[in-house]
This record gives structure tokens, C-alpha cells and sequence, in this order.
């Protein structure tokens, strides 16, 4: 019986040993196992099981550059550009090849915003491969744009299509210059090209979007083709606020609300997400709320145009117009062609009895030609406070002709005639 037990249990020992030793086995070519198996799984676009298998990769082996990549590669396919940057900054500081990862880290940094850390790094580097050189200044490209560097963005783009003639993200930009200049059928028809060429390219959508919003007044079939731009990417930001952007523009602000709660769901802590959430406050008059969330965004992004605009704006709602003035101030010396910071800044300078500040700070805006009607009616405001009639009344004419139903602007130009007694 004794016997028994000790053959039994010096089997099961054996039994066991053996075990351990063909898993051991086993975790020698389990890097590459997985590695193959999360490949095979991101083909079949199964992207967070195909995380699954790089993080034990790496988990097995923290010095495979190759595991690192693929990881930050599927977290980005994922919709988790913040990982991804991670990830693809890691593999590269192990050396994995260049024209492999940054491509991706470049399209991560994109869709987290920074893109001034995209350009300082990497604005000015060349790759030997053609493919990834075009690839990586079509981002640049698109970050400049982002800073509102005209100049740099035009020639990153023309970088990016002598490196590859007729390259898709290269061709969505041109489109956006296109765009830009209110030739819109003209950039309507290179983002057709780009789409026959790459379907799944998600900035494409998003212009397209944009082209039927603005150049063709298609709102319906602008939000198909923003909610087309989300299927492939929905960590997309851009086609986020432009849904939630034109739920606003119908004062439909519970349905921005829901939007909103959608990009939550992919990018929960993103400084963007808080923006929105500041700007839905803002707009529901919740100023206190609007300030808590700009004065957090501000500590994160302290150098971001958007986000001085709106602190700027929440400032001058609580009265506080010397914190709002160095807000927009902060904003245009960031980004010189952010008409609205600079309108709003005209706007403090009256406020703060300053109409010559407020007259200089519009003058770009009217230099260019814009059409912005509450410009002209604050510089009409000015120079009725600088005791200049005439030119008071050009400004309000020039507001109602742009917009015949401000009838702040109209009743304006009704006092200047008052003024020199035209009843």
C-alpha cells in the first residue's frame, strides 16, 4: 500500500517536472508565438486582442523593440493614440527602424494634439524610405496647420508629394488649402481622388465633411460623412467636435451633450474632452463650471489657442477683462490668425476704454478682407467713442450689409443718423 502511494506520488512529481520543463520550453518561442498571433489578429482588425498578445510578448521579453512597436501600433489601430505615443517613442529609443514607427508616432501625435512636441521633433527630419518620408510630412503638414503656420504647412506638403507624387494624406491637404480659399469644388475633387485610392482614410471624411458644411450648405450629408470619419477612427477628435459643433449651430444642445459623451467613451481624461465639456458648460451658462475646467486645461495646455480663447471669453463674463486681454492676447501671439481671439480682444479694448487698442487689433482681420460682421460693429463702436461719425457709420453699414439681421448693428447705424439729425 506504502509502496503504492510512493510510486503514485513520485509520479505525479515526474509528472509535474515534465510540465514545467515543456512550458519553459515553450516560453523560448513564445515571444515570437505571440508576436505571429497578434499579427494575425490585428489582420483580421482585431486590435485589442492583438494588445493582448504584444503586452505578453513584452511582458516575456521589455527588450523587443519589435514587440514594442507592434504594441504601439494596435493601440493606436485601437483608438488609444495616448498609449500608442508611448509605446512607438519606447521603440524607438530601442532602435527600431525609423521609417517604421514614425509614421504611426506621428499620426499619434495628431490625434493628442501635440502637435508642436510632432514639428520641433521631427519637422525638419528626412527617412531614406519614400513611402514613410510622405507619410511623416503629410503629419507635419497637418500639425503646422494645426499652429496655424500657413507657410511651413504648404511646403511639408509639397515635401510630402515629391516624396510620393499623388500620396492620399498629401492630396487631403492640398484639398484643405483648396478648401481654405473657397475653391471648394476644386478640393472637393482631390479629396474624391484621395478616397478612390484609400477609402479608409479618415481626414478625408472629415474635409469632405467640412466642404459639404461650408462651401455647399449640406449639413445632412456633412454628418454622414463625419460619422463615416468615426466608423474608422473614432478616436478622432476633429470629427468629434465637428458633430458636436453643428448640434450647438442648431441649439441643440443636448444632443451635443450626447456627442460629447461618445468621444468620453474613447478618450476619457483627454485635455479635448475636458474642452468640450468647458465650451457645453459655457454654453449652457454654467460660467463657474466653464472656469474651473479652462483654469485645469490651462495648467495642461498653457500654450493652446483654443484654450486661452475660451478662458478669455469665460473671463470676460466674470468681468475679470485685464485676465481676459492677456488670454487673447496669449492665443494671437500663439496663433496670428485666429480671427475670433481677435475680434474678442477688440471687444475687451472697448470695454476697457481703449478704442484705438481696439481698432489696431481689428485691423488684420479687415486688412484680409474678412467678412466678419461683429468685427465692423465693434470698430463702428470705436470710433464712435473717438467722436468719428462718419467712419462710425461706414463700420455699422459694412456689419448690416455682411449681416442684414444683427439688429444690434442695425440699430447702430440707426443712431449715427440720429446723431446728425436724420430722423
Amino acid at each position: 500500500m506504502n509502496h503504492i502511494l510512493l510510486k503514485s506520488r513520485h509520479w505525479v512529481r515526474l509528472t509535474a517536472l515534465v510540465a514545467t520543463i515543456a512550458v519553459a520550453g515553450c516560453g523560448a518561442d513564445s515571444v515570437e508565438s505571440l508576436l505571429a498571433s497578434g499579427k494575425a489578429l490585428a489582420a483580421k482588425k482585431d486590435h485589442k486582442a492583438a494588445v493582448i498578445q504584444f503586452k505578453t510578448a513584452l511582458q516575456l521579453d521589455p527588450q523587443s523593440g519589435e514587440a514594442r512597436y507592434l504594441l504601439g501600433k494596435a493601440l493606436l489601430d485601437a483608438s488609444d493614440p495616448g498609449a500608442a505615443a508611448l509605446e512607438l517613442a519606447k521603440a524607438l529609443d530601442q532602435k527600431v527602424d525609423a521609417a517604421k514607427v514614425l509614421p504611426a508616432l506621428a499620426r499619434a501625435y495628431l490625434l493628442t494634439g501635440q502637435y508642436k512636441k510632432l514639428t520641433s521633433q521631427y519637422g525638419e527630419l528626412q527617412l531614406e524610405d519614400k513611402q514613410a518620408l510622405a507619410s511623416l510630412k503629410s503629419s507635419v503638414a497637418t500639425a503646422w496647420a494645426a499652429q496655424g503656420n500657413r507657410e511651413k504647412t504648404l511646403a511639408a506638403v509639397q515635401a510630402s508629394l515629391k516624396a510620393q507624387p499623388g500620396f492620399p494624406p498629401a492630396l487631403v491637404l492640398e484639398a484643405r488649402i483648396q478648401a481654405g480659399q473657397s475653391q471648394f469644388d476644386a478640393a472637393n475633387a482631390l479629396v474624391d481622388d484621395a478616397l478612390k485610392v484609400d477609402p479608409g482614410l479618415y481626414e478625408a471624411w472629415h474635409l469632405k465633411g467640412e466642404i459639404l458644411t461650408f462651401g455647399k450648405a449640406d449639413v445632412p450629408a456633412a454628418v454622414q460623412a463625419y460619422r463615416k470619419a468615426l466608423n474608422i477612427e473614432p478616436a478622432y477628435i476633429p470629427a468629434h467636435l465637428a458633430l458636436i459643433g453643428e448640434r450647438i449651430s442648431a441649439r441643440d444642445f443636448a444632443g451635443a451633450q450626447v456627442q460629447a459623451d461618445q468621444l468620453r467613451k474613447v478618450l476619457p481624461k483627454h485635455p479635448q474632452t475636458i474642452y468640450v465639456d468647458a465650451q457645453l458648460a459655457f454654453g449652457a451658462g454654467d460660467f463657474k463650471k466653464a472656469r474651473e475646467l479652462t483654469q485645469a486645461l490651462l495648467r495642461v495646455l498653457p500654450n493652446s489657442p483654443g484654450v486661452l480663447h475660451l478662458a478669455g471669453t469665460v473671463e470676460g463674463q466674470f468681468g475679470a477683462l485685464v485676465l481676459a486681454e492677456t488670454h487673447f492676447a496669449k492665443a494671437l501671439q500663439v496663433n496670428p490668425r485666429m480671427d475670433p481671439a481677435r475680434r474678442h480682444l477688440g471687444q475687451v479694448y472697448l470695454r476697457l476704454g481703449q478704442p484705438q487698442k481696439a481698432l489696431a487689433t481689428l485691423q488684420p482681420l479687415f486688412a484680409a478682407g474678412a467678412p466678419d460682421p461683429e468685427a465692423h460693429a465693434v470698430a463702428g463702436e470705436a470710433y464712435l467713442k473717438l467722436g468719428d461719425a462718419k467712419a462710425a457709420e461706414a463700420a455699422f453699414r459694412q456689419a448690416v450689409n455682411l449681416k442684414p439681421d444683427d439688429l444690434r448693428a442695425r440699430t447702430a447705424l440707426a443712431l449715427t443718423h440720429l446723431s446728425r439729425g436724420d430722423a
